[in-house]
C-alpha cells in the first residue's frame, strides 16, 4: 500500500531516460486540427486534455496548431507545420532539481516559462541555444534552421552554433543562421510577425487565449508595423475558414 500510494507522486517529477520516457509532464490545452505525438516511434493524434511527456515530439500538420502548459506551468504555443521535442523535463520542488530542454526543429513558437528559475529553461534550434532571462518570446525556425527571434517581455541570450551570442530584451529581435554570429538586436522583421500571427490566429479559434501581458505586447508590436502586413482576420490565412478540432 505504501509503494501505491508514493508512486503518483514520483511519476509527477521529470526525469530523462527510458524507465521513465513515458512519463507525463503536462496537458494539451488547445488543439486546432491535426496535431500529433510521436513517443519511442509510437504516433498518436492528440485531443484536448491529452497529456505529453518527457522525450516526446510534437507535430502539427498544415493549418493546425497547439498549446501546451506543463506542470510547472510552463506553456508553449506551436504553429502550423511545426515540430518540438520536449527533450528533458525536471522538476522537483523538494529537492530543487530543475530543467526544460525543448528543441525546435522548425516553425513558430511563443514560449512563456513557468515557476522554475529562468536558468532551468533552454530552447535549442538547429542555429542557437536560448538561454531564459526573462518571460515570454516567440521564435520561428525555417526549413535551413535559420532562426528568428523576438523577445515580447524580459531577456533572452541567443548562442549561435556557428559562434557568437548576444543578449536580447523586450521588443528586440535577432536573426541566426546555422553558420553565422545572431544579428545584433533590433525592431522584428514584418516575415516574423506574419508567422507569429498565424500562430495566434489558428490557436484562437479553439478558444486560445494569450495573457494580457502577451497580447499587449502583440498590440504594440502590430501597430509598428507597415500597414496591410498581417492578415486582418483568421479566414485570411489559407485553411482557417474549416472547423476545428
Amino acid at each position: 500500500m505504501l509503494i501505491r500510494a508514493i508512486l503518483p507522486a514520483f511519476l509527477i517529477i521529470g526525469f530523462s531516460g527510458n524507465a521513465l520516457a513515458q512519463q507525463a509532464i503536462g496537458t494539451t490545452q488547445v488543439i486546432v486540427r491535426t496535431v500529433l505525438g510521436d513517443l519511442e516511434s509510437a504516433q498518436r493524434t492528440l485531443a484536448k486534455a491529452d497529456p505529453v511527456h518527457a522525450n516526446e515530439n510534437i507535430i502539427t500538420r498544415k493549418d493546425s496548431a497547439t498549446e501546451l502548459r506543463f506542470i510547472d506551468e510552463t506553456m508553449i504555443k506551436v504553429g502550423p507545420d511545426a515540430q518540438v521535442a520536449l527533450d528533458r523535463f525536471v522538476f522537483d520542488p523538494s529537492s530543487g532539481a530543475e530543467q526544460v530542454t525543448v528543441n525546435m526543429v522548425k516553425g513558430t513558437l511563443r514560449f512563456i516559462s513557468g515557476k522554475m528559475r529562468k536558468s532551468a529553461y533552454a530552447i535549442r534550434t538547429p542555429a542557437a541555444t536560448i538561454s531564459v532571462r526573462g518571460t515570454i518570446f516567440t521564435l520561428n525556425v525555417r526549413g535551413d534552421g535559420s532562426t528568428a527571434l523576438h523577445v515580447e517581455e524580459g531577456e533572452v541570450t541567443v548562442e549561435g552554433t556557428g559562434g557568437g551570442s548576444v543578449d536580447v530584451t523586450a521588443g528586440l529581435a535577432t536573426t541566426v543562421t546555422v553558420t553565422a554570429a545572431p544579428t545584433p538586436p533590433a525592431k522584428p522583421s514584418v516575415a516574423l510577425a506574419i508567422e507569429v500571427a498565424k500562430m495566434d490566429m489558428l490557436a484562437a479559434l479553439a478558444g486560445s487565449v494569450s495573457s494580457p501581458m502577451a497580447v499587449r505586447k502583440a498590440g504594440q508590436f502590430g501597430r509598428s508595423l507597415p500597414a496591410n502586413s498581417l492578415p486582418q482576420k483568421a479566414t485570411d490565412i489559407p485553411g482557417a475558414s474549416c472547423s476545428s478540432s
